[in-house]
């Protein structure tokens, strides 16, 4: 099935853990996946990782802030027919024991 063909998913995150199935299960259902995530190397990897099995996939660096910025967003965007927001938490004892403001977005 390719439910996502002629897609365009950006990825936040997608370097590492859920975001990575998430751009994984996203590029098999045939979108054209951008992968970022803050570590370059991570991000390219997985990129390199879906194309091995036939996807489309792009690799950005981008850390993404909280609270989130409105514009400018990254150029990539542009385009894309959904956005997949999978941030890390890195915050001792992770996102159950710290602080809402640390991780979920402002307006919440």
């Amino acid at each position: 099935m390719s439910i996502l063909r002629d897609h365009i998913a950006f990825v936040t995150g997608a370097g590492a853990g859920i975001g990575r199935a998430g751009a994984l299960a996203m590029a098999a259902e045939g979108a054209l996946v951008i992968v970022t995530d803050r570590d370059d190397a991570r991000a390219k990897a997985v990129a390199a990782e879906i194309r091995a099995a036939g996807g489309q996939a792009q690799a950005m660096a981008l850390d993404v802030p909280l609270p989130v910025p409105s514009p400018p967003l990254p150029a990539a965007m542009a385009g894309s027919t959904c956005c997949i927001p999978m941030p890390g938490c890195r915050s001792p004892g992770g996102w159950k024991t710290s602080p809402p403001p640390r991780w979920m977005p402002a307006g919440r």
